[in-house]
């Protein structure tokens, strides 16, 4: 008969016992790895050679010493290694993360490496949307899909009192085909929403930022028959114009189309195309 689960009070001593072990092994460490250690902790879901480099290392760190500390740590058990990927990825256990955060937030470190983390994906998704074009699509997911967590953790510092909404705004705007190609649509829709209210709010806006956002809106949220749907893609197409616009007009057709609007989509169409003058459409975050 199998063992009946440890839970509640009996699992407290059990926790108590682990903490302690991982705090026996971080006293082992160099005041440098010790460092290292504690600001792996900002990684949810996993992370690569390359993102420990970039995220946990000063930037005059090679790859071959991300890779001897890594490879140490494992050795330690401290951290764990999954290496039947296309690459290597490490990642903590729950509790040695919680522990290792624990350590980061103790250490004044936390906002410094919080940055590096939202900015190193910012780039690493902003590379992935890049290629996501010219990729075969299931590569292309391979390799970014499991980015998620870490993708997700970025926002909510971005987002934060204490984080930076323009990165968080950039990093939405990048993330938007993985979000649609793991069919996360109502997760990208609310991520839409927050960076749309942040970008539109600022001073100076990046209108090829806010274009993919606009766009976003209309390809994240097409609802068959919702006609407050259509009226907010129809708001937000006529408050912008330009490159914006055509962006704006290309979900809120969509949103018609879904309505089963025909005649008000075609009429729709020919007015903006009018206004474009020959402007190409953008590529919708779809296929």
């Amino acid at each position: 008969m199998p063992a009946a689960p440890v839970t509640g009070r009996a699992a407290m001593p059990r926790h108590r016992t682990m903490r302690a072990v991982i705090d026996w092994s971080y006293g082992l460490l160099s005041e440098d790895e010790q460092r290292f250690f504690r600001a792996l902790g900002i990684f949810a879901g996993g992370f690569t050679v390359e993102a420990a480099a970039a995220v946990a290392l000063d930037p005059a760190t090679t790859r071959i010493d991300a890779i001897d500390r890594l490879a140490d740590l494992v050795a330690k058990s401290l951290l764990a290694a999954d290496i039947g990927g296309t690459e290597p990825r490490f990642r903590l256990l729950e509790t040695t993360r919680a522990y290792a955060l624990e350590r980061l937030a103790e250490s004044g470190e936390l906002e410094i490496v919080a940055r590096r983390h939202a900015e190193y994906y910012r780039g690493r998704l902003e590379r992935a949307e890049a290629e996501w074009e010219t990729r075969p699509t299931l590569p292309w997911l391979g390799e970014y899909a499991a980015e998620i967590d870490n993708l997700r953790a970025a926002l909510d510092w971005a987002f934060s009192p204490d984080g930076d909404a323009s990165t968080g705004a950039a990093l939405t705007a990048a993330a938007i085909p993985l979000w649609t190609h793991l069919s996360l649509i109502e997760e990208c829709h609310a991520r839409v929403e927050r960076a749309l209210a942040v970008e539109t709010a600022g001073a100076q806006q990046d209108e090829r930022r806010l274009m993919k956002l606009q766009a976003a809106v209309g390809t994240a949220l097409i609802v068959p028959g919702d006609q407050a749907l259509v009226e907010r893609i129809g708001e937000l197409r006529e408050s912008f114009g330009g490159e914006v616009g055509i962006s704006c007009w290309n979900g809120f057709a969509m949103a018609r189309f879904c309505a089963q609007d025909a005649a008000k989509l075609r009429a729709d169409m020919m007015a903006v195309l009018g206004r474009a003058s020959g402007s190409a459409l953008p590529r919708l975050w779809l296929n």
